[in-house]
């Protein structure tokens, strides 16, 4: 037997079995060997959805407003996820609205023009920020202030001797001071300025001659 061949050879066994001994230690701390126990890596959490705008809804759809007042309009966005629900507010598709059709503003409260425009009616917008392509329209019809005149609705007393005070109650009795004008006993009228008035109640004492 060759000794020589032999001391050779031992070397070489040794050296063969250090890649396994390394490749064994690599994989005891992957299954966390020695340990005894049994842990495991925690799951992964699934991604978020991504966010996703479906639709865009107004309320009031239509209203009828005053020249000069004013309509609060509300839009509301509809998606999943976690989306822009943001909206920006056009009036017969200008932004902001215009002098001529009325204004809007970022909350939606929109002023209605000074004037009844010509047609009448106009459109307010709202578009989603996340998602353009989703809008939703609403339609104001314009109105202008209807004069209504003066309506007595009593007299108190209905007749009266000359010197006794009148109470005349009514709605819309003028925007200033209006003179009554009683009744003489030949059927001429004698104006006279009342001593109280307000919109809806005039005070004046008859004629005394």
């Amino acid at each position: 037997m060759d000794v020589n061949a032999m001391s050779q050879s031992r070397p070489c066994m040794k050296l063969c079995f250090l890649p396994f001994f390394l490749v064994a230690i690599s994989l005891c701390s992957l299954i966390s060997c020695g340990g005894g126990g049994n842990s495991q890596l925690p799951p992964l959490s699934p991604p978020p959805p991504s966010p996703t705008i479906a639709s865009v809804s107004i309320s009031p759809t239509t209203a009828q407003i005053t020249t000069g007042q004013t309509q609060q309009f509300t839009a509301t966005v509809h998606g999943s996820g976690s989306f822009n629900s943001a909206v920006s507010w056009k009036v017969n598709g200008a932004p902001g609205g215009s002098a001529v059709a009325g204004t809007i503003d970022s909350s939606g409260l929109y002023t209605a023009p000074a004037i009844v425009p010509s047609p009448n009616v106009v459109s307010v917008t709202a578009t989603s920020v996340g998602d353009p392509s989703k809008s939703v329209v609403a339609e104001a019809t314009i109105v202008g202030v209807v004069a209504v005149g003066p309506m007595i609705t009593s007299i108190t007393p209905p007749l009266g001797a000359p010197g006794d005070q009148i109470q005349i109650s009514g709605m819309n009795l003028g925007s200033q001071r209006q003179t009554v004008v009683f009744s003489g006993p030949t059927g001429l009228g004698i104006a006279q300025l009342p001593d109280q008035w307000s919109p809806t109640s005039l005070t004046a004492v008859s004629y005394t001659h």
